[in-house]
């Protein structure tokens, strides 16, 4: 037998044994795009923090993009809305500052994001005695 052969035989044997329904056409792709069957294990611990931040960048994007699209065809006049109608719902009456400090947002954002509500109705604004 040639060599190429003999080393085929063994990726097959290494692929068979990592899938319990081993298929030859996924084999042949694999074979053919030059990857290699073993998987690569993270041992560095600053490479698994690396990944695992990497995936949770994702998630927050995958979030983000979910969020935005969620809220377009809501009626409300921002995409910020729901958290301060959220919080609102939950506190109660509560002071502007306290409000965007509950909500860690910006103070420049969040009283857009409550003048956005007030000017739709959605909220009632009142002097402090």
């Amino acid at each position: 037998m040639s060599k190429q052969i003999v080393e085929l035989v063994t990726r097959w044997s290494a692929y068979e044994e990592k899938h319990s329904n081993p298929d030859i056409v996924a084999f042949c792709r694999l074979v053919i795009s030059g990857e290699t069957i073993k998987e690569k294990k993270i041992t560095d611990r600053a490479e698994k923090i690396g990944q695992l931040a990497r995936i949770i960048g994702r998630l927050s994007s995958v979030y983000g993009l979910y969020h935005r699209s969620a809220m377009l065809n809501n009626g409300l006049p921002a995409n910020d809305s729901f958290f301060f109608l959220n919080v609102l719902n939950q506190l109660g009456e509560v002071n502007k500052s306290d409000l965007i400090n509950y909500l860690l947002a910006e103070t420049t954002t969040g009283m857009e994001a409550i003048n956005k509500l007030v000017n739709a109705g959605l909220v009632k604004e009142r002097k402090d005695n």
